[in-house]
């Protein structure tokens, strides 16, 4: 099967390397998103999903939803929790790297989180996944966002950025839902 990651505003392929490993020793081949069975989209890039996909399994992990907060706001609360993190000056050269290479992207996926055009794909399976500590999902308001809209939640340790630091839960998870899909379970 074909997965393939769009990510959040000032990420990119530098973030996503292990995640990429765990999914290729999981036995799935990287692809682009219009062609991928799986879409793993985080924060900003849950609403940057290609309007045509052949996706079954769409994970929108750290939706960057919480009403009344601005996103300034929840990146400060991410700011302190994340600098006891080993990996964070590491993981702040990639976002900077990413933020000053491609800025007309971060712009159109700010307009689009602004937006909250949720994506709406038919007879696919869409599961949101929070993670305890994420400061840019509201830890209950996106569950009624989901009820809404037909998805499923989850909710799995970690903060904001725990995908690319510990995606063995998120392949995990890709694997008990396709199972829990499939026709012969």
């Amino acid at each position: 099967m074909k997965v393939s990651i769009i990510y959040g505003g000032f990420e990119g392929p530098l973030h996503g390397k292990k995640l990429e490993r765990a999914l290729v020793t999981a036995g799935y081949e990287m692809s682009r998103p219009q062609d991928a069975d799986i879409i793993i989209a985080h924060s900003g890039g849950c609403f940057m999903l290609p309007a045509e996909s052949k996706a079954n399994l769409i994970m929108l992990v750290g939706v960057p939803y919480w009403p009344g907060r601005s996103l300034t706001a929840s990146f400060r609360t991410k700011l302190k929790t994340e600098k006891k993190n080993p990996h964070w000056l590491k993981k702040t050269i990639f976002n900077t790297y990413y933020l000053v290479t491609r800025p007309r992207r971060w712009v159109l996926m700010y307009k689009a989180v602004k937006a909250q055009n949720w994506p709406v794909h038919k007879d696919v399976l869409v599961l949101a996944i929070r993670n305890q500590s994420d400061s840019f999902m509201h830890p209950t308001l996106v569950a009624e966002v989901a009820n809404k809209n037909g998805w499923s939640t989850k909710q799995l340790d970690g903060q904001h950025d725990d995908l690319w630091l510990n995606p063995a839960p998120y392949v995990a998870l890709i694997d008990a839902s396709l199972k829990t899909k499939s026709p012969t379970s």
